[in-house]
């Protein structure tokens, strides 16, 4: 749990610094959604969710997708489909590390 609370407050801190930097601010917004599920704060997850899939380059994409995920398994609902497009679309994009996270998800 303590882990969760700093990075937490380090995504925070990231995306409050983060104006005019898109790719970092997606980030960081995907990252403390993680951090937010992990916390049980899924509407706060849900929000930056939302930030994470709206900014960035396709580069941001990726973790977005693993933060979308997270929040869909969360939430009970099924993140099978979500997991599988996205699987597909990180290794075709060489993003290996979101996609071993994004079968974490399922495990």
């Amino acid at each position: 749990a303590d882990d969760v609370a700093r990075a937490h407050e380090a995504f925070e801190r990231s995306l409050a610094h983060a104006d005019g930097l898109d790719l970092f601010r997606s980030w960081a917004a995907a990252r403390l959604a993680i951090c937010e599920v992990r916390r049980g704060e899924l509407d706060a997850a849900r929000g930056h969710v939302a930030a994470a899939r709206s900014c960035g380059p396709g580069l941001a994409r990726y973790e977005a997708r693993w933060a979308e995920a997270e929040l869909a398994a969360a939430s009970g609902r099924d993140p099978a489909p979500l997991v599988a497009r996205a699987v597909v679309d990180a290794e075709r994009g060489g993003h290996l590390a979101s996609a071993a996270c994004l079968r974490a998800v399922l495990a």
